[in-house]
């Protein structure tokens, strides 16, 4: 399938009034949606990037697109900030993850290069996308590789938290995050390594934030 093909494609489903919502149908579009904006270079769309080879692969330790970096750096920022404020670390944690940054630069984007044969109300599409996604996402982690280590190290160590160590002194680094679900919940865990004190080992979540809904 060419480009020409795939952007035909996308925009048949789009347009489709009996387009199949399920999970299978949303991984078929983001197949569809990384293909064509990997030949575009995805047009600085970060974040369209990361949920699109979020969903195709069962963990991203070794994708280092930059949004991928921004997490990791923002939540160490914020988790080392805000220690004790879990409401403003979900607030924050929310916007690292971006639920609904992918949402708006989703229908952004698909109006941007598909607008010669669109006529499907987008937002009606990508809520359900949405919904689907985080399904598609649950329990497959983010992990830090050394590529993005290496990159936070040099960053004045903005890759670690700063208000704990673990009991040989050591600095703790985020080693990943992964969403999961809980009571209808979605939940944020929040993996460390070394495990400081007072913290069982490395498989099990550091730290645990709500971050939505489940409808």
């Amino acid at each position: 399938m060419n480009i020409a093909e795939t952007k035909n494609a996308l925009i048949k489903y789009l347009n489709d009034t009996e387009r199949d919502e399920s999970v299978v149908g949303a991984l078929g579009f983001m197949a569809l949606l990384r293909t064509y904006a990997e030949s575009q270079e995805y047009s600085c769309h970060n974040i369209i990037k990361l949920y699109c080879n979020w969903t195709l692969h069962p963990d991203l330790h070794y994708n280092s697109c930059e949004e991928r970096i921004y997490i990791f750096e923002f939540l160490t920022k914020e988790i080392s900030n805000n220690w004790g404020d879990n409401p403003k670390i979900i607030s924050t944690a929310t916007e690292a993850i971006g639920f609904e940054r992918f949402k708006n630069e989703l229908e952004a984007y698909l109006r941007s290069e598909l607008a010669d044969g669109l006529y499907s109300d987008l937002e009606i599409i990508s809520n359900f996308l949405l919904k689907s996604i985080i399904y598609i996402i649950l329990n497959r982690p983010v992990s830090l590789n050394s590529k993005t280590k290496t990159y936070l190290q040099n960053k004045d160590k903005t890759g670690q938290l700063t208000n704990v160590t673990s009991s040989d002194g050591e600095p703790v680094w985020i080693s990943k995050i992964e969403l999961t679900s809980i009571d209808g919940n979605v939940i944020l865990d929040v993996y460390v390594t070394p495990p400081p004190p007072k913290h069982e080992n490395t498989s099990s979540p550091f730290r645990r934030f709500q971050l939505a809904e489940i409808d």
